[in-house]
Parts: structure tokens; sequence; C-alpha cells
């Protein structure tokens, strides 16, 4: 789609004064599309997604009360 964007957007540029009215709404559309598309999220490594999990559980692990297991 961003290719089309592009083309689309270089075809207005020179485009001959007949065919500008449907050159530009094609372009319109076109924008309107990409700008309804959903934001694309950051694919994270599997290593990174990993390293991130240990550390919330060893977080979460810390926050809780020691045990009174032995204690009289």
């Amino acid at each position: 789609m961003i290719a089309l964007r592009d083309l689309l957007e270089a075809a207005v540029l020179v485009a001959e004064p007949n065919m500008l009215p449907q050159l530009a709404g094609q372009y319109r559309a076109t924008l309107a599309d990409l700008a309804a598309l959903p934001a694309v999220q950051e694919k994270v490594a599997v290593k990174d997604d990993l390293k991130d999990r240990r550390a919330n559980r060893v977080a979460a692990a810390k926050a809780v009360a020691p045990s009174r297991r032995g204690a009289k």
C-alpha cells in the first residue's frame, strides 16, 4: 500500500489536467486506507521476551512477604 501511495504521488505530480481529478481521488482514498490501518507493534525477540518475563517473576517474588514457616 505504501508503494501505491508513492506511485500515485508521482503520477499526480506529472499528470495531464484531465487525469488529475481521478488520480487525486485515488491518492486521497489510499491515504485514508493507510491512516485506518492499525499501528504496527514492534516485534520482540524471543530472548528479550524471556528475559523480561523472568525479571517480572523475580520482582514479583521479592514483593511477596517472607514466609513465617520457621518462626516461633
